[in-house]
């Protein structure tokens, strides 16, 4: 997603004073996120070194900075929801000797054009740039691979609105950034914090800081709900004192099945982690189930190698009874909460409600009876290819998004009885108890929107239908059978040997002539 700096371009130094009013928000190390809210006119930057890198083996190479573009919200952005894609250039400083920026009293702003100026002191520095990059659509997000020095990075493109439009001017400008890249040496190691800096200087309040915070989602698939807690990873703290905590509070009616705690990072990868990255606690009462996650010290190690990601805290649960996927989540850094985040009512094809007791239902007629009864036995798979859809196809091919399979009808004749998800589920015949006939050929279509929901499949004993052929008795037994055929071996035998016997006697008594 990055190389390394090339088709470099200089910018001029001349004599010039830095802008009035500029706020400077020093963060003090490069592998450290920000401590300080991400608004509607910053761009989040951050460089860090690539893990588990041999010793002495990136001395050349320098690190890797990352810029993360967030989404737009609030006013500020017109209800946009968002911009696409925007592009990035970083400038070395010339003449820099790597130290920290806040050693240097290097300074950045932006002139009238949208190029940044960098002055130290008063007189203004020449800047070396490289090729433009721009963001990603889909992880909003750009990586540069960058030699040691001090780099200016700022956005040389305006961001696309979604129509298309690109958006400028003050309130939504990109704020540039003063990045250090200091050598690699041989006793750093993964999850040391390099010497380094970033230097913000907003334009603009950051008046969406607010409205950023965690989130929780939840989708039901079939007998199974996937309910997830998103947290941004910048913002957090850093140090000794650093503590995360994910406070979740479940659905009622759930049962927890199991967890799983994914960091995101901005080009997309995953980072698995698990114990003892995080400290795991259940809990059970009157009001349903809770779980809460606490980070250690090792994974908040994870977090600051990674600080442009996104920490998504899975839960898997199973519906008991009837309900919602109503949730709500608490997360606390350092002690103090961030905000609460309840799941509101979504919209399809996301499904909220799960129903209990929904089922397929066997009855057959046995011979001579005039009512039915539950049969047992029967055999069915059971898909959910779309949650909206009533159709199924005439035979499970293809991707589902749910299944189960060989699901045997129980003694009351119900397939499955369990609790399902709100959605349409499809259940193809396998097979039948020997003896009885009837059934489906086709699919069977399940809508689950309510407790108790079924549909009734019909069978009949064979011979209670007048068109059946009866079952003709044997008359006979297998041991019979084999009597009469070895009988009729030895009359044949025995014939044999007469007529061998007959011609013989006539021969002996027959005189010669002469």
């Amino acid at each position: 997603m990055g190389a390394p700096m090339s088709g470099r371009h200089t910018l001029g130094a001349r004599r010039a004073t830095p802008r009035r009013g500029t706020v400077t928000v020093l963060v003090a190390a490069i592998t450290v996120f920000l401590p300080v809210p991400i608004g509607p006119g910053q761009a989040l930057i951050a460089a860090e070194w690539p893990p588990f890198s041999a010793a002495g083996s990136q001395a050349d190479r320098g690190g890797e900075v990352v810029v993360h573009l967030p989404e737009l919200g609030g006013a500020d952005s017109g209800g946009s929801g968002g911009f696409e894609v925007a592009g990035f250039t970083a400038c070395e400083v010339q003449e820099s000797t790597g130290a920290m920026a806040g050693e240097t009293g290097i300074r950045v702003a932006l002139d009238s054009g949208g190029l940044p100026v960098v002055t130290r002191g008063t007189d203004r520095v020449a800047l070396s740039c490289g090729s433009e990059q721009f963001t990603d659509s889909g992880t909003a997000s750009t990586l540069f691979t960058l030699h040691p020095g001090t780099y200016v990075v700022y956005e040389s493109t305006p961001r696309f609105t979604p129509d298309g439009e690109a958006q400028g001017g003050d309130a939504f400008a990109t704020l540039p950034a003063v990045v250090v890249v200091p050598p690699r040496t041989a006793a750093a190691t993964r999850g040391e914090r390099s010497s380094g800096a970033i230097e913000l200087f907003p334009k603009a309040a950051p008046a969406a800081a607010a409205e950023a915070g965690p989130g929780v989602s939840s989708e039901v698939f079939g007998d199974e709900i996937r309910q997830t807690v998103t947290v941004p990873v910048s913002g957090l703290g850093e140090g000794a004192g650093g503590d995360l905590r994910i406070a979740e509070r479940l659905a009622r009616g759930v049962k927890l099945v199991g967890t799983s705690l994914v960091l995101v990072r901005a080009d997309g990868t995953l980072t698995q982690l698990a114990e003892p990255d995080f400290v795991e606690r259940r809990g059970e009462d009157a009001a349903g189930s809770s779980l809460e996650i606490e980070l250690t010290r090792r994974g908040l190690d994870v977090l600051a190698e990674h600080p442009t990601g996104v920490l998504q805290l899975e839960a898997t649960l199973s519906p008991e009874t009837s309900g919602s996927t109503a949730a709500s989540a608490e997360v606390s850094v350092n002690g103090e909460r961030i905000r609460e985040a309840v799941s509101g009512r979504v919209e399809n094809p996301n499904i909220e409600y799960f129903w209990n007791y929904a089922h397929l239902l066997t009855m057959v007629t046995d011979v001579g009876a005039t009512e039915e009864r539950p049969l047992s036995g029967v055999v069915f798979d059971v898909y959910l290819f779309d949650k909206l859809s009533p159709y199924c196809p005439d035979a499970p091919t293809g991707s589902s998004l749910w299944s189960k399979k060989n699901v045997v009808a129980d003694a009351d004749g119900k397939v499955f009885n369990r609790t399902l998800g709100q959605a349409y589920y499809c259940f193809y015949q396998v097979s039948i108890p020997p003896g009885y006939k009837g059934g489906i050929d086709a699919p069977v279509l399940l809508l689950v929107n309510a407790e108790g929901a079924h549909e009734v499949v019909h069978y009949s004993q064979v011979g209670s239908d007048a068109s059946d052929l009866p079952d003709l008795p044997l008359t006979g037994s297998a041991a019979g059978v084999a009597l009469v055929t070895l009988g009729a071996v030895f009359l044949g035998v025995a014939g044999w040997l007469g007529v061998v016997r007959y011609r013989r006697g006539n021969s002996e008594q027959v005189a010669p002539l002469g």
